[in-house]
């Protein structure tokens, strides 16, 4: 009889988290473990069976059930999963609001956890809550996140981001770049409400664009908005965002992973965000009423402006493209220091082996065998 593989559940929830799920799917595949899960297209394309569609792209309790009769039933089929088959390691990506639950299920029916980038790990302090009791083992991508982490009693690693892996960091000005990226965001709420924005912004543009439709969209949806919004087709890819931004000049990004992705391809750019007001709301409450000084990653890591971040009201069409007419002619130098502070950025993320480490840790936790050291 053939030997017993070991099993793996990799549950991502939106974009990013498909993409790391993609990712270490494959690494994991060619080790000959059987792993299935729930995500969306990259995790679909990786060769891993998927027992649910789950890249939902939810943000807020309010989207969260507007859309609950759609989410529920790939719920369901995630939850089975875990309660009737044979426990293996399950492996959560971010998404703390249906992963930690998952995770005390996981707990409870035998399976040991390893949660792969932790609720609000790009903070200056990580709060555990939860995880020293409902996980094995947790992967961070961020130092301080770590030893944070570990200070309350987490089983903590870290060996830099899995961007730094997944992107090719090497690009230079030298790299032909032809033009504008405009990414609407992979949310379906932040694509409907951000596409107009970028429609109005793209008649103040004299140079090519390029629209980016997600993996949670197509670019047929996105052609048939942009023309409804602009009575033009415009030139709209789906090739993965690190692509696209690799060989763009310049990019305006809503405010997420993709913002990171620009910063590690060496692509000066424009961040932008409008949330509903219910969604500004949440938010609010959730920050004690005061906003936080940034929200772009980038920002975030190294605590200061690398990216000029226009949020709400400030996210029109008018001051997006003053910020961007001043990257493209590097006025006032703001190019040339987006792209030393983007240097700096990339070397503060550390290695570029998170991923192929994380590997040989599920490996480990499947064997019970040594775990590699951490970097950090």
């Amino acid at each position: 009889m053939p030997a017993h593989k070991p099993k793996v559940f990799i549950c991502a929830l939106e974009a990013s988290a498909d993409f790391y799920g993609a990712a270490l799917a494959k690494r994991l595949l060619q080790e000959g473990v059987d792993v299935v899960g729930s995500g969306g297209r990259h995790m679909r394309n990786s060769g891993m069976r998927l027992v649910a569609n789950s890249s939902w792209g939810v943000l807020g309790a309010n989207d969260a059930l507007k859309r609950a009769p759609k989410l529920l039933p790939s719920a369901a089929k995630i939850a089975s999963s875990i309660l009737f088959t044979k426990p293996g390691l399950f492996i959560p990506i971010d998404g703390a609001g249906f992963n930690v639950p998952l995770c005390k299920l996981a707990k409870k029916c035998g399976w040991r956890v390893l949660y792969f980038i932790p609720p609000q790990s790009h903070q200056e302090h990580t709060e555990a809550r939860d995880l020293p009791r409902i996980t094995d083992a947790v992967v961070t991508p961020f130092a301080r996140s770590a030893d944070s982490l570990r200070s309350q009693s987490v089983n903590a690693y870290c060996w830099g981001h899995p961007l730094s892996e997944l992107i090719y960091s090497g690009t230079s000005e030298s790299t032909e770049r032809s033009a504008i990226a405009l990414l609407p965001g992979s949310r379906p709420s932040e694509i409907k409400t951000n596409l107009p924005i970028l429609a109005e912004l793209a008649k103040s543009i004299n140079e090519r664009f390029v629209i980016s439709a997600a993996p949670t969209t197509s670019v047929a949806k996105i052609r048939k908005e942009w023309s409804r919004l602009t009575g033009a087709a415009g030139e709209i890819t789906d090739v993965p965002v690190s692509q696209l931004l690799s060989k763009s000049s310049a990019a305006v990004v809503c405010s997420g992973t993709a913002v990171l992705e620009a910063a590690l391809c060496d692509c000066p750019t424009v961040v932008f965000y409008r949330a509903s007001e219910k969604l500004e709301a949440e938010a609010r409450r959730r920050f004690g009423g005061a906003r936080p000084a940034f929200i772009a990653l980038p920002n975030i890591i190294m605590n200061r402006q690398i990216f000029p971040e226009l949020l709400q009201g400030d996210a029109t069409p008018i001051k997006i493209f003053s910020e961007l007419k001043s990257i493209i002619h590097d006025e006032g130098g703001k190019r040339s220091k987006q792209m030393q502070d983007m240097a700096e950025l990339r070397k503060s993320l550390g290695g570029t082996h998170a991923l192929s480490k994380s590997c040989e840790l599920v490996m480990s936790l499947l064997n019970k065998s040594e775990p590699p050291v951490s970097d950090y």
